[in-house]
């Protein structure tokens, strides 16, 4: 078809157009940016190089050093979305309370969110495809990290507006992440055959969906209470110097339970997917990442010029997301590299790919993030055109 390029056009600009957003807020917290352009840098890798590398290169001592830290992106990127509603509900809220402008801006940013996880998970180029394909359907209802944060943050807003005491409300969502982290083993017990694809996508586990409900959303609420501890302590440096203390001691714990050979109830065919320890030490790593960062934060802003590069990954981490997936595998409905290159590449060739992508990100966050700080108006344009492009596409 003469037009076959058309696709390939729209997801290059709209991975761009999928970061516009009203304006960025002035209160930004260095170091839970640095925490989150850190995710942002390593997501990176341990895409590529997870799908591409070839039998002999991922058994490489020096990939099996790097292979246990991917484990821990996803849980930073949920932990700093948990993190920043919490911080945002210390500045307004009182607006969440009541229909205000800030709470349906926050609204509004968090359906930008869901909008663009569905849409990445489209598989087919046009709704007729879609409609008739049921394995089409399964990836488009699967949970993915996008969709745990945006229906994570619609029920942190929910209980904003039945809780009106910031106090309680952190032990609220305390009480929600470890009853998630506790009844992840029991839900992935449960035989859904039955179920519908949109159950299965929630309560279900892979190869169902990516990123299932338990026990993902667990650590948003877990990031939201340990910052709203944080945030109502008078003396933050001991306190996070204590919670740095315990995060760092708390694998050892973790792992002496674990070789104890303790059976938890539920699912049980690996500790390392479901299990409350495995959570726990997922969230025990990212917590003393977030502790020491807090406790740098002076050197960091000294450092600022140097290190402006993980804010732009953080700022603009969503248009990174969606647009190294694309390369790597191909999604919504492109060819990626995996298609080209699954398991094919050397360590050295890997690396490789996986420096280039970074730098072409980065230069396409940092020219897309002056975009919208300069021609604010120019980046929503593109994203209404485009998106008008996309749909006729789509449905015509």
């Amino acid at each position: 078809m003469g037009m076959s390029w058309l696709p390939a056009l729209h997801f290059i600009i709209l991975t761009m157009a999928f970061a516009v957003s009203l304006k960025e807020s002035n209160h930004r917290y260095l170091f839970l940016d640095i925490l989150r352009g850190i995710a942002v840098l390593w997501m990176i890798p341990t895409h590529v190089l997870g799908i591409l590398l070839n039998t002999q290169a991922s058994e490489n001592p020096y990939y099996q050093i790097f292979l246990p830290t991917t484990g821990y992106v996803a849980v930073a990127f949920i932990f700093c979305a948990g993190s920043a509603v919490w911080f945002s509900l210390e500045r307004k809220g009182e607006f969440y309370r009541k229909l205000s402008p800030e709470l349906l801006n926050h609204l509004r940013r968090t359906a930008f969110i869901l909008l663009t996880a569905y849409w990445f998970n489209i598989s087919t180029s046009s709704w007729d495809q879609l409609k008739d394909t049921p394995l089409a359907w399964n990836r488009l209802l699967a949970f993915n990290v996008l969709q745990v944060i945006g229906f994570s943050i619609l029920l942190s807003l929910l209980l904003i507006q039945i809780l009106k005491s910031s106090r309680i409300l952190k032990w609220v969502f305390l009480g929600i992440g470890l009853s998630v982290y506790a009844a992840a083993p029991w839900v992935w017990g449960m035989d859904l055959s039955r179920e519908t694809i949109f159950i299965k996508s929630i309560f279900g586990r892979p190869p169902d969906t990516a990123f299932p409900f338990f026990p993902w959303v667990g650590h948003f609420f877990m990031g939201a209470a340990i910052t709203g501890f944080f945030a109502q302590l008078k003396n933050k440096i001991y306190g996070m110097g204590a919670l740095l203390l315990v995060s760092t001691l708390a694998p050892y714990l973790i792992f002496y339970i674990h070789d104890l050979r303790f059976r938890y109830p539920g699912w049980q065919e690996s500790w390392w997917f479901c299990n409350p320890g495995n959570s726990f030490l997922r969230l025990s790593k990212v917590t003393c990442l977030f502790s020491l960062l807090y406790l740098l934060e002076p050197l960091l802003r000294k450092m600022k010029s140097r290190i402006g590069f993980l804010t732009i990954f953080s700022k603009e981490s969503l248009q990174v997301y969606v647009f190294h997936m694309a390369i790597v595998y191909g999604r919504p409905f492109l060819k990626g590299l995996n298609s080209f290159y699954a398991h094919q590449l050397s360590l050295a060739q890997g690396l490789a790919v996986t420096l280039g992508l970074t730098a072409f990100s980065f230069c396409i966050a940092w020219i897309w993030h002056c975009l919208k700080e300069r021609k604010p108006l120019w980046a929503k344009g593109i994203l209404i055109a485009y998106s008008c492009i996309f749909l006729t596409h789509f449905f015509l």
